[in-house]
């Protein structure tokens, strides 16, 4: 979990520092950080997955995973075009940051656990 936050929080922190790059150096240098976050979160989400899941529903929670995930990517890409058309890109990025950052916060939260069943008859 914590690799996973930490992975959002670096994307949170880059999608903040966007709309300020000025020049073309600023930008790639951006770019460049902007791939850090793929490689803590992309391996460590599907990891915690295959933790939290049980084995004889790997396959189909898997396929959940990206099926939300795949929409969310949609949604998002929708609403950042939007915010970035209509309202202003530093809207844009500082709306994406935020959603990073409380997804961030949110994931490393410590998780209720439900109870388990008595194995006692």
């Amino acid at each position: 979990r914590y690799v996973v936050g930490f992975g959002w929080l670096l994307y949170a922190i880059t999608y903040f520092f966007f709309p300020f790059a000025r020049s073309v150096t600023a930008f790639f240098a951006l770019f460049i950080f902007y791939a850090l976050p793929f490689v803590f979160s992309e391996g460590a989400e599907r990891a915690l997955i295959s933790d939290v899941v049980p084995a004889a529903t790997r396959g189909k929670s898997f396929g959940i995973y990206y099926l939300v995930s795949g929409m969310g990517v949609l949604a998002g890409s929708v609403i950042f075009g939007e915010l970035y058309e209509h309202i202003s890109i530093r809207a844009a990025f500082t709306v994406g940051a935020a959603l990073a950052l409380f997804a961030a916060v949110f994931v490393v939260m410590p998780q209720r656990r439900a109870p388990r069943e008595s194995s006692a008859s």
